[in-house]
């Protein structure tokens, strides 16, 4: 027998729900729970609410309307319904509500609030950094104190350097400059100072010049740098050198003795040997190395030291030592 459809007794839409054991049905477009009774649906209404006669849908549309309007919409058109079923299958007419509300300016919906004023944040100078303050160029001179003899017209220029920088410098280059009576540059050579030497340090140097043409006089370029590498030294070497002697062959001098270790081993023990004529001139330097390879502290060793000849018979002798540490 063919199904007579039902008619939703809140939404009026042909629903087809089947009922369930206890003979409720559920309208399957709103959800309402009816039973038929005596013929006619009757929908089920939980207790205290009362059913719109629209059905909830329509409570829906009217409450959107409503609000809508209250905010100054002109008019409001609702859309489509789900694509379940239309407006007009569901007995739900397209409502179209003209505004009746007069627009509410903003000012009567909320009291304006004056802008608050604040102090201007604080000026904050910043001056730049000032440009930094350039390094002193380093510098250095030479003050010759000799021309020491060898073979032929070679001689030795002898004297000392000094550290004008105010920073260490290390193995500055000298060169010898020979000019005649016109001032003219006939003939140049040039050496190192062998060691660092700190700011204001002065330093024993010899620059051999090998036959040099006829000259009238001397003059000294020096070029200092920085150090960048400042070698460690070992502390308390000692030297007690022997009798200063004539050498078994020529014009000089032997010397000879012993070195002594300091606080911790060393190596690349280097002595030397100044000599100074009556006025304190340096008239000439030679050296030599200790024997062996480290010396330990307590430790010591020999040295022998030839020397050669000077323009003059030293009045006096100086000796040093130096040694590196051991890596």
């Amino acid at each position: 027998m063919p199904a007579e459809a039902l008619s939703c007794p809140t939404c009026n839409a042909n629903d087809s729900s089947r009922p369930d054991a206890q003979g409720l049905h559920t309208c399957v477009y709103c959800g309402v729970r009816y039973r038929i009774t005596g013929g006619t649906p009757k929908a089920l209404t939980p207790k205290g609410t009362t059913p719109s006669p629209r059905g909830p849908t329509t409570a829906i549309i009217v409450g959107a309307v409503v609000a809508a309007a209250a905010i100054g919409a002109a008019v409001i058109v609702l859309g489509k319904a789900p694509a379940k079923s239309s407006a007009s299958d569901r007995g739900v007419p397209t409502i179209v509500v003209p505004s009746t509300a007069t627009p509410t300016s903003a000012s009567a919906l909320s009291p304006v609030t004056p802008p608050t004023v604040t102090a201007p944040n604080p000026t904050v100078v910043v001056e730049a950094p000032a440009d930094p303050v350039p390094e002193a160029p380093a510098t250095a001179h030479f003050e010759l104190h000799h021309r020491r003899p060898s073979s032929g017209t070679t001689f030795y220029a002898t004297g000392y350097v000094t550290n004008d920088s105010p920073y260490v410098i290390e193995r500055p280059k000298i060169t010898v400059v020979l000019k005649n009576d016109a001032g003219v540059e006939v003939g140049t050579a040039f050496g190192f100072a062998d060691e660092v030497m700190a700011p204001g340090a002065t330093q024993a140097a010899e620059l051999l010049v090998m036959n040099p043409p006829a000259f009238t006089t001397i003059e000294f370029e020096i070029v200092p740098k920085k150090a960048t590498y400042i070698p460690p030294r070992v502390e308390g070497l000692r030297v007690e050198p022997g009798p200063i002697e004539p050498a078994a062959f020529g014009n000089g001098f032997s010397a000879h003795g012993k070195v002594y270790g300091g606080t911790v081993p060393a190596r690349f023990v280097h002595i030397q040997a100044l000599a100074f004529d009556g006025a304190g001139k340096l008239l000439g330097i030679d050296d030599a190395y200790a024997n062996g390879e480290v010396l330990q502290p307590g430790d010591s060793a020999r040295f022998d030291l030839p020397i050669q000849p000077f323009s003059e018979k030293p009045a006096r002798w100086e000796f040093s030592v130096v040694g590196m540490t051991v890596d």
